[in-house]
């Protein structure tokens, strides 16, 4: 009834307060209910979803106004209209009891009727939104004139600078006015972009720099808006390039007014990993099927961080995508103890498999089941699997009333497998409810201080443990390896008791929290001849989504999840399996010229073990990601100048072990010709039975002439060496001897050498810490992991590009435009043996190109590199000190004859130094970094982003100033982090809703 309530110009409306009764293909058995209100169909809405105007604690609700942004941009040039109707009968989508219907707009239009829109006078209505939408961004004048690009004070056309850089400011260059209202003829601006110039040069060259002139739309339109008083007020349309906060005056940023500020209020939808842990299943592959990871809530990649969520919503593509994960939501709760082997996708959950009150739902028949048993589920459920706050009374209502219809569909059926079946579909439809998808951050409204709401103790709780973890405070354990991931009260147990009794609210509670739930240390494992043994649990972050194996291959240092995936997210480097090496190991020590790509290269083999997770021959060794995960979690455990040591740390790099499968049967020989070397037994052929190399001792019959034992037959009684693991084998090593080891060890031989590390690593947690030569690593930059996330597909390609791009935006926190500005070919010169990356670079971009005799000659100057290096001067200055590692982070031996390597780089305008900086080679740029303020503040900035959520603003600055300070006194980046905990920009939210609602 109400899938197409409301169409034409405000959206379809999917989902409503009632029973919808889905189907389809794969969810044809899903009976759900849907929320109150509907979500958003159209991409681009704002994150005023579907919302609920209750009070905790009501049933029901007068006269109010339910709240949906809609769009109109094909009829009205700004956008937005706003549409209230309070009068008639209720709408169907709109909340019990809700009468009123209210279309916000951005941009402020209102209608209390369907009237006409006057668009007024154009021509007076020009403000430098328009100049900056037409002239500015269409004719690329943003690339050179923007903060990273400008020199000695030069001209800034970007959002925010506008009153600062152009009415009636003085050109330092050239000292005539840049705009003066009223007068075009007599505004620099004008006479640059019309070409009206003096020919004696004494204004410089027309304007865009080297390109055509602009149209002559464009030059009246800022003839118009010059002689029209050159408005500067005005904010910017939808069509207008937003650069960003790394446009912002970082100083200002750091300099507090006094003002605490607060955070805008907001309902943010799950991400992807917390959907998934918040429904009990792992984030990795299983062996028993579980798909709940494929769920569609990846955060949207135009936003810097998973964290963020203005906007997010959930359109029909999303929730098509959704509608085919949703079951698992239920399955831990849809019997006491789900069985794989029987089919089940769930786990034992500690709640439905201990607490006594519950097993009557899973066990009664449905007319013996009481009204105490039902109702006592759906609040657990609700609590401790779905909502993990105490349901408001309409949830709870709505929630009962439906497992009630669901329990008389039963009648009839096979029991036990009906209330499978029924706790799953009343999982799934709480599960399509906003309460379960999202997690609000409105504040209090009865608790307001300077027109600003103190988030709930809820709403508190909720937020302080999404700081660290991906299991929201209160969920569930799961009993994973004989043991549950969680307490009998669920994860985060001291948040729900500061929760309950109010103590979330002191700062000191927090700290506490934050110390305890933060990461740590674990001891190894024990090992005995039967194997390994969990007398507690190592790595217990890990449990759910790693096997005891895997775990025991991972350092003792660990940071909880979320904290683990702000430097995962910062540096960028969780894609590096996604990157394509041809040759990993070219240019490199272990590299012959002429050599191609071959998968079955000891370098090229380990490589894409340690990347693309080869798991099926590959061991249980760390991947090189998570390598860089433990190297930088001790670094942060430890707490003592974080951001200098992850820049310049080259001890206690935790590495893959390259012994880990070799003689896993001794006695072995340590060093062999071929398999039969390896061999534990001999076939003796005379006695026909097999014989120990060792001692002699006699062991079945042979097969053949071959002696492998029994358990090695395949099911046609043949002999058949992958079927009896460990089998052993004679092993290709890159820098010593072949050794013997077990089928798919080669596969790890050389996860040293990824480091050029020539020297054994041991199977042991302790043996895996090794330090490095500090002239060949030092810090996370200089991490195979991290050169290789941001390296190219080739050794000579473009991988400085990419490296020093990386080191600007997120280093220096300085703006690069996107590629839809490029307006030349953007691509290096062919290929070519005799050339290096950082050649084809120079010749293909900077205009250094070679002569004859061998020399080079400079035509920067000229098109197209001007336009070229007004992007790339900077970025690839930041990036050649890497060309000293090939494209997967290898070190480089040889280079097409260019000896440079990474040195010689010549960086111009490096923040906070007036001359030009001479580096050579990576090292000696991550300590320039390592010692930079501007560079740790762009790091805290980094920080305060991926945990609040959102781009900072300088109403930020003393929350920013505070994480400074805390930082400053011992590096430690946990003070940071409390710093920011205790923030009113954590603890307040805005009351004002005007502009749409919560973003």
């Amino acid at each position: 009834m109400c899938l197409h309530a409301m169409t034409s110009k405000v959206s379809k409306c999917y989902s409503c307060s009632m029973l919808v009764r889905v189907t389809g293909l794969f969810v044809f058995f899903i009976v759900v209910i849907l929320p109150a209100g509907c979500f958003k169909e159209e991409p681009g809405f704002s994150e005023n979803v579907a919302k609920e105007r209750r009070e905790p604690g009501t049933e029901n609700v007068s006269h109010k106004p339910f709240i949906w942004d809609a769009g109109f941009s094909s009829e009205l040039p700004d956008g937005h209209v706003q549409l209230v109707s309070d009068s008639g009968p209720a709408h169907p989508c709109l909340p019990d009891g809700g009468d009123e219907l209210m279309v916000r707009s951005d941009a402020g239009h209102s209608f209390s009727d369907a009237g006409d829109f006057d668009e007024g006078d154009a021509g007076a209505a020009i403000t430098i939104c328009d100049i900056y939408e037409q002239v500015f961004q269409a004719a690329n004048c943003i690339i050179c004139h923007r903060p990273a690009a400008i020199l000695n004070g030069g001209l800034n056309l970007l959002q925010g600078a506008w009153e600062a850089s152009l009415v009636n400011v003085t050109s330092n260059q050239y000292g005539e006015t840049l705009v003066v209202p009223g007068d075009p003829e007599n505004s620099l601006l004008y006479k640059k972009l019309s070409g009206d110039l003096p020919l004696n040069g004494s204004l410089g060259d027309p304007m865009p720099l080297g390109a055509s002139m602009i149209s002559e739309d464009m030059l009246q339109l800022v003839h118009d808006w010059i002689a029209h008083g050159a408005s500067l007020d005005c904010e910017p349309g939808v069509g207008a390039w937003d650069p960003g906060p790394n446009t912002l005056n970082q100083a200002s940023l750091f300099q507090c007014n006094g003002d605490e500020g607060s955070s805008p209020p907001r309902i943010r939808r799950l991400e992807r990993k917390e959907w998934t842990h918040a429904v009990g299943k792992p984030f990795t592959e299983t062996t028993w099927g579980s798909v709940a990871r494929n769920n569609p809530f990846d955060a949207s990649e135009h936003f810097p961080y998973s964290t963020y969520a203005k906007g997010v919503s959930i359109d029909e593509a999303v929730l098509g995508l959704y509608l085919m994960v949703i079951p698992e939501a239920g399955t831990n709760w849809a019997q006491k103890d789900p069985d794989v082997h029987q089919g089940d996708l769930g786990v034992r959950a500690y709640d439905p498999y201990n607490d006594d009150s519950l097993h009557c739902m899973f066990d009664s028949d449905v007319h013996e089941l009481t009204d105490e048993c039902k109702s006592y589920f759906v609040d657990r459920f609700l609590e401790k699997a779905a909502l993990f706050r105490t349901p408001r009374t309409d949830e709870y209502f709505r929630a009962r009333a439906h497992l009630e219809e669901l329990l008389l569909m039963e009648i009839g059926s096979d029991s036990d497998a009906s209330r499978k079946r029924t706790l799953q579909l009343f999982a799934s439809a709480i599960w399509l409810t906003v309460g379960a998808l999202y997690k609000t951050e409105i504040g209090d409204p009865a608790d307001m201080s300077d027109e600003r709401r103190v988030l709930t103790s809820e709403e508190l709780g909720r937020a302080l443990g999404a700081l660290f973890s991906s299991f929201p405070p209160g969920a569930s354990g799961l009993y994973v390896d004989e043991k549950y991931t969680a307490p009998p009260n669920g994860y985060w147990p001291e948040i729900q008791i500061a929760v309950a009794n109010g103590d979330i609210q002191n700062s000191q509670t927090r700290n506490e929290i934050i110390n305890l739930y933060f990461g740590g240390i674990d001891g190894p494992p024990t090992r005995t001849d039967a194997g390994l043994e969990e007398p507690y649990a190592p790595r217990e972050d890990l449990r759910l989504d790693h096997s005891l194996k895997r775990r025991s291959a991972r350092g003792e240092y660990w940071l909880n999840s979320k904290v683990q995936d702000f430097f995962r997210e910062w540096l960028d480097y969780d894609k590096v399996g996604l990157i394509f090496k041809d040759t990993p190991q070219a240019t490199s020590i272990y590299w012959e010229e002429g050599q191609t790509h071959s998968r079955y290269h000891p370098i090229a083999f380990t490589y894409e073990n340690l990347v693309y997770a080869r798991r099926s021959d590959g061991g249980d060794e760390a991947l090189l990601k998570e390598q860089l995960d433990d190297t930088i979690a001790r670094i942060v455990i430890e707490d003592t100048q974080v951001y200098q040591n992850l820049l310049t740390a080259n001890h206690n790099w935790y590495i893959a072990s390259n012994v880990a499968m070799l003689n896993d049967n001794p006695p072995l020989p340590e060093s062999c010709t071929d398999d039969e070397d390896c061999a534990i037994f001999h076939c003796d052929v005379t006695l026909g039975v097999c014989a120990d190399n060792q001692t002699g001792a006699t062991s079945g019959a042979c097969i053949g002439d071959i002696c492998l034992g029994d358990a090695c037959l395949d099911d046609d009684g043949q002999p058949d060496d992958w079927t009896c693991q460990p089998y052993p084998i004679c092993v290709e090593m890159l820098v010593e001897p072949r050794r013997c080891g077990v089928r798919g060890a080669d596969t790890l031989t050389s996860a040293n050498l990824m480091y050029n590390h020539e020297i054994d690593v041991p199977t042991t947690t302790e043996g895996r810490w090794v330090d490095l030569p500090a002239n060949q690593r030092s810090g996370v930059l200089t991490h195979p992991a991290w050169l290789a996330a941001h390296g190219g597909n080739f050794e000579d390609g473009p991988s400085a590009i990419y490296r020093g791009k990386w080191v600007q935006e997120n280093l220096l926190c300085e703006m690069v435009p996107p590629l839809e500005f490029v307006t030349v070919e953007a691509q290096l010169i062919a290929r070519h043996p005799g050339k290096s990356a950082r050649q084809r670079i120079e010749e293909s971009i900077e205009g250094l190109l070679p002569l004859p005799d061998g020399g080079l000659t400079n035509h920067s100057a000229e098109q197209p590199y001007i336009t070229c290096l007004a992007c790339h001067s900077k970025m690839n200055a930041l990036g050649k000190p890497f060309e000293a590692y090939n494209h997967a982070g290898l070190l480089r031996a040889s280079n097409h004859q260019d000896e440079r390597f990474g040195d010689g780089v010549v960086l111009k305008g490096f923040p906070g130094e007036d001359e030009d900086i001479t580096v050579n080679g990576a090292i000696e740029l991550s300590l320039l970094l390592a010692n930079s303020s501007h560079a740790k503040r762009c790091f805290l900035r980094q920080a305060f982003r991926y945990f609040m959520g959102r781009d900072e603003t300088l109403a930020d600055a003393c929350a920013l100033e505070a994480m400074e300070q805390a930082y400053d006194e011992a590096g430690s980046f946990k003070a940071a982090l409390k710093a920011l905990v205790n923030s009113d920009v954590f603890l307040y939210r805005d009351s004002n809703f005007e502009e749409g609602g919560p973003p």
